[in-house]
């Protein structure tokens, strides 16, 4: 499913897919017994329009996470826009592309995903 952008030149409309920079959060406890976690845990829903499927968004691995929504950001071809919460998650998905851009083109080429490490950040 894609999400409809009015377009501001000729009213056009177009649908575009949007790159969404999150990851599971792991939740602790405080000395006082308080919850604690990321604010990124608490906001709503995913669309229906994110490029990466929503298996990708219960890792509480950070790098994990960086690395599938690389693989599935750059193997789709109408992205729109890249969100995130704090913008270091964008120069941290950057940065993974810059140092696995290699990996991660085979693993589009052939469908699959290898395992083992990666040159993480």
């Amino acid at each position: 499913m894609c999400h409809v952008l009015d377009c501001a030149l000729g009213g056009r409309r177009r649908l575009h897919r949007v790159v969404d920079l999150s990851y599971r959060a792991v939740f602790g406890r405080s000395p006082s017994g308080l919850g604690v976690g990321p604010i990124s845990a608490y906001i709503g829903r995913r669309a229906p329009y994110v490029v990466s499927p929503g298996a990708v968004y219960t890792i509480t691995d950070e790098p994990t996470a960086m690395h599938l929504h690389a693989l599935f950001a750059l193997s789709e071809r109408q992205v729109d826009r890249l969100e995130a919460l704090f913008s270091t998650l964008v120069y941290t998905f950057w940065t993974h592309i810059e140092r696995n851009w290699q990996r991660i083109c085979v693993e589009i080429e052939h469908g699959t995903i290898i395992r083992g490490q990666y040159e993480r950040f």
